[in-house]
């Protein structure tokens, strides 16, 4: 009968080092010692400790493990062997089983992970199948046994093939213990660390138990702490036995031992702490408070400020080794701080890095994401923004595919795209050939596009091909088309960490491929599930060892068993922790009291969210800390969501609560708030390269503090940097110069006037100078918002053709009157061009759905049925149209530059939608189709004020064209509208139009000439300055290059130059 000894006592009352000093002790007697722990980081600690205190032991003496260790042992003394394999592969398992099943329940999407924690339930209980299953036959849950099919169909397998997870490791030992296969043996059993044994575990100490002559227990218990109340009395688990009652240690600083007396034990604090608790600006120093609670933006903000922290603790000294990142695993941290870390110049330990998080693994699920999401916009973007993708593909023409198809609307599947692709290729190529006044923007980059597309369209069709899969075939197959995918983007990739995650995921799906039925067949959806799982389940070996130098970065679970100097606590949001858990949905917590109650013993542990077990969790991570405590929540989600904040943060509160009174509570803790504006991190924050280089020009410093920083900066990058900088504060400044617009002062330059100007082109001088410098110098695209309808370039052409095609029916008869016209079976006329509008140009639009081309084609009949009604009550003015789409084009000495001390003509080029004249062809009117009043405006006004010349310039070209006519002006038809819009006439046409004199109209031209000649000379010197017309449309939604110039509208210093 083997002599026990219980330790039982809170965390921190010294029961782990009384354990050690019994065990050396022991040891240097020439006894044995077997130590069962509960994790790998507390055999590292103990064995450290215990190993220090010993001068020699002899081989065998003593054995650290935890129960796998154990298992593994007790395993080998039978001669037994069974492999490990990972949760990934038994979750494959369980799925080939799944599908073969009858029941219809536990084929629901998500099942197979439900069934395998029900699983690990039953192996831990401790209990054989044959049992499970007469238990739930006499508790009359016959409808439950036909999971046992499924269980043991598992078992038998595992069994054949000396496979399992660790829980099955667990069950053979036990059986093997149990049946005196193994007896395991010696002089002192020690078990310490544990604050709860499932079922299994406490059957497997007990046998041990048996065949040892001293068992020491060490057990983690406080009746008088609330914090404590998960952890039931396990004095006795093996047996009476002598206890031992250890009290906690005080912490050496006040205000940890504050937390570890009043976590989840104070009934203070009735009113909501953030009424009494006021935040302020996070400033990372300590020297006041050693506990901080933080509110931080986003996660991503919370890394990088636990990257900072941990750079100022450093700098304290606290070593990187005893500095703790720990989260509670609902949200895994880890993928974000491997990211951003390494920035920081923190060495993080890669000893658990996850295979699912290598490039080869990530471009694999996308592309199964890719082909399951039937090539959706946002699946197809994520796959070619894959590093291995754009060097394969090349980067430039990726970046113009996602930049031009951002106007495509979101196409699904592969020949949508495709199909897309060449009607957009069309419909460029027709734009380009209906040139009118209205589409001349888009002229102007239509040639870079379609140069753009071509060079695409077969890299399109290729990278297409490659990624390809099918939707369902042989698992034998989907393997040989991964090994394709791998061996395409990474053949030549060499480097260690891509060669063995290649190595790896090739031999998962060899397994996937032996495991399964040859002849099965899979779909793609469940290959990428089942692939994931494996990904998910397999880990990378370390790339090197930085162990005693890297901070620790681990889940709450995972770092039992350490204590650090300083913790940052990452997710303090309600649902993470606190975690929140469904229950089983197989078996609920009803039924498994029930079987409980049955079997005699709590076999079966309930599920769903146990929130002593929480608090017990959150008070043992906060009691790992002996200097430094960070507490950090985000306040909103990537979709800006806010997030709820943990009701753990209150109870921490509670600790430092003095009385309800506010301000009463102690200064020993800090409540800092990090503002969603803030970009630059303070000069006390600096923690890194990059935030030297932000802080270096954030201020005007001092020239020694501007010393320092470029000594600490690459003097290359820091004069490229002080550059950029001076160039943005100028052009903030609002200083003419060549980085604000001005390119030339000197003299004009013929490149910038060469070719003919358009009106628009000179309106948008007009408007702002940097603008045109933008569009039509520097000529850059700029797609439109994807929308389901017509884009507006797109509708005015539409309009266009058919106010032509109608009009010109008219223009080619000889004998009839435009009033006749307008009146004779004119509704067969409508229907006529409305036809031939969608035969002749519904091939153009193809990219557009059959409801929104439909729904557009009825509103330009509309609009032509209203354009014949105004024309109707017109058409007793006595005018009709004569000549439509007339290209003109203005040039020798109108309007002029000196350049080079010659007189350069600039031509200007365009087309008049409509002339109309009078019975006796010797007067004519000028006009204008509009789609919309948007770009109506007063000719008079306009041309006052610089910015609208179209009108004017028409009657310009008019008066060249028709020099033996009279002009009487022009005006507007807005075909959306229906309406005749403000015209500038000599002779009473619109009605209400005020009419102007000849003398009038004749001023009008001429100070159109000059002012169009003073925006040419601005254009030839190269006065590009941000000078815009109307700064109410210097915004985002209004100027497509707003982020381009990012100079405050308010700060604008109007010019009168030019």
């Amino acid at each position: 009968m083997a002599e026990i000894l219980y330790i039982t006592g809170p965390v921190n009352a010294g029961k782990t080092q009384l354990v050690i000093e019994k065990a050396v002790g022991a040891i240097k007697s020439g006894k044995t010692a077997n130590f069962l722990l509960p994790s790998i980081n507390h055999i590292d600690n103990i064995k450290h400790t215990v190993l220090k205190s010993l001068d020699k032991t002899y081989p065998g003496q003593i054995f650290f493990g935890t129960y796998i260790a154990w298992a593994n042992r007790v395993l080998d003394a039978a001669h037994k062997n069974i492999q490990l394999i990972t949760s990934g592969e038994e979750w494959f398992n369980i799925f080939l089983l799944q599908q073969k099943a009858n029941i219809v329940s536990v084929k629901r999407p998500g099942m197979v992970s439900i069934l395998r924690d029900l699983f690990v339930d039953f192996r831990d209980s401790g209990w054989e199948g044959a049992d499970l299953r007469n238990l739930f036959l006499n508790t009359n849950l016959f409808q439950h046994a036909e999971l046992f099919r499924i269980y043991e169909n598992l078992s038998n397998q595992n069994n054949k093939y000396c496979i399992g997870t660790t829980s099955e490791l667990l069950l053979k030992a036990f059986e093997l213990l149990q049946s005196n296969s193994c007896i395991l043996s010696g002089n002192l059993l020690i078990v310490d660390g544990f604050y709860e044994f499932t079922p299994i575990q406490k059957k497997i100490l007990g046998i041990l138990t048996q065949h040892f002559d001293e068992v020491i227990v060490s057990l983690t218990n406080d009746k008088e702490h609330s914090a404590y109340n998960y952890c039931s009395d396990l004095t006795g688990i093996v047996g009476k036995g002598e206890v031992i009652r250890r009290e906690r240690k005080r912490a050496k600083k006040v205000c940890f031992e504050k937390i570890q007396s009043n976590l989840f034990n104070t009934r203070l604090f009735n009113t909501l702490w953030k009424d009494i608790y006021k935040p302020d600006k996070w400033d990372n120093q300590w020297d006041k408070s050693s506990v901080k609670i933080l509110q931080c933006p986003t996660r991503r903000k919370e890394v990088e400020t636990a990257a900072r922290v941990i750079k100022k603790w450093a700098l304290d000294g606290l070593g990187l080794k005893n500095i703790g990142v720990l989260y509670r695993g609902s949200y895994d941290y880890s993928k974000l701080i491997s990211l951003i870390f390494p920035q920081f110049g923190i060495p993080i330990s890669d000893s658990n890095r996850k295979l699912i998080n290598s490039e080869a693994s990530q471009l694999l699920l996308r592309i199964f994401s890719v082909n399951s999401k039937n090539f959706a916009r946002q699946n197809v973007l994520d796959l070619i923004r894959h590093k291995a993708i754009r060097c394969y593909y090349g980067d430039e023409v990726l970046q113009d595919f996602e930049y031009i198809s951002s106007e495509w609307g979101v196409p699904f599947g592969k020949q949508a795209w495709l199909e897309q692709f060449e009607y957009k290729l069309n419909f460029l190529q027709w734009v380009k050939s209906s040139y009118s006044e209205d589409s001349e923007l888009y002229s102007e980059t239509v040639d870079s596009q379609i140069e753009k597309m071509k060079k695409i369209s077969p890299i399109l069709r290729r990278m297409f091909d490659d990624i390809s899969l099918p939707s369902n075939t042989k698992w034998s197959e989907f393997e040989s088309l991964v090994i394709k995918i791998l061996d395409r983007y990474f053949n030549r990739i060499q480097k260690p960490y891509f060669r063995e995650a290649i190595y790896k995921i090739r031999r998962i799906c060899r397994k996937m491929s032996r495991l399964s039925d040859p002849n099965d067949k899979i779909s793609l959806s469940q290959y990428s599930l089942v692939l994931s799982k494996f990904l998910g389940s397999e880990v990378l070996s370390s790339s090197r060892n930085i162990k005693n130098r890297a901070v620790y970065v681990s889940n709450v679970m995972d770092a039992r068993g350490k204590t650090f100097d300083g913790i940052i606590l990452l997710g303090l949001v309600d649902g993470e922790f606190p975690a929140v858990r469904m229950e089983n949905p197989l078996l609920n917590n009803e039924l498994r009291r029930e079987l409980n109650e049955y079997a005699g013993e709590r076999i079966l542990p309930e599920t769903g969210t146990d929130m002593d077990e929480e608090k017990l969790l959150f008070y043992l991570t906060l009691s790992k800390v002996k200097k430094r405590l960070l507490i950090t929540y985000p306040e909103l989600s990537v979709n800006g969501q806010q997030f709820p904040i943990s009701p753990f943060i209150e109870e921490v509160f509670k600790c430092f609560k003095i009385s309800d009174e506010p301000e009463k509570w102690n200064r020993e803790i800090s409540y800092e708030v990090i503002s969603a504006s803030s970009v630059i991190p303070e000069i006390d924050e600096i923690a890194s390269e990059e935030d030297i280089k932000q802080q270096a020009f954030a201020s005007n410093w001092a020239k020694d503090d501007r010393d320092f920083f470029r000594s600490a900066i690459n003097p290359k990058v820091f004069n490229e940097i002080e550059a950029a900088v001076n160039i943005e504060k100028t052009r903030f400044d609002n200083v003419p110069c060549k980085w604000n617009g001005v390119i030339n002062e000197k003299s004009p330059l013929s490149n910038f006037v060469k070719g003919p100007f358009s009106v628009t082109r000179i309106q948008d001088y007009a408007w702002c100078p940097f603008l045109y410098l933008c569009r039509h110098i520097w000529k850059i695209f700029t797609p439109e918002e994807p929308t389901m309808d017509l884009a507006p370039i797109a509708d005015g052409l539409l309009i266009h053709k058919v106010l032509e095609n109608f009009v010109s029916q008219f223009v080619r008869m000889s004998e009839v009157s435009w009033k006749d016209y307008l009146e004779t079976e004119i509704e067969e006329k409508i229907d006529t061009n409305i036809s031939e509008l969608n035969q002749r140009y519904r091939p153009q639009f193809k990219f557009l759905s059959n409801g929104v081309w439909k729904k557009r084609i009825g509103d330009i009949k509309k609009g032509l049925e209203a354009f014949v009604d105004i024309e109707k009550n017109f058409s007793d003015k006595g005018f009709q149209p004569e000549h439509l789409e007339t290209n003109f084009s203005i040039k020798n000495s109108v309007f002029t530059l000196d350049i080079e001390n010659k007189q350069v003509p600039v031509e200007f080029r365009g087309k008049i939608d409509r002339i109309d004249s009078d019975s006796s062809g010797q007067e004519v009117i000028i006009i204008e189709y509009k789609r919309s009043s948007a770009s109506v405006q007063d000719p008079r006004k306009g041309v006052a004020d610089g910015i609208h010349f179209q009108l004017p310039l028409y009657l310009i070209a008019a008066k060249n064209l028709l020099k033996n006519k009279k002009i009487c002006g022009a005006f507007s038809y807005v075909f959306r509208e229906g309406k005749r819009r403000k015209g500038v006439l000599t002779k009473q046409i619109l009605g209400r139009n005020s009419l102007i004199t000849n003398e009038d109209m004749e001023n009008l031209l001429e100070m159109t000439i000059v002012k169009i000649q003073e925006k040419l000379n601005g254009i030839a010197y190269g006065y590009f300055f941000l000078n815009p017309f109307d700064f109410k449309r210097c915004s985002p939604n209004s100027c497509e290059f707003f982020d381009l110039c990012r100079i405050d509208p308010k700060s604008f210093r109007f010019s009168s130059n030019f």
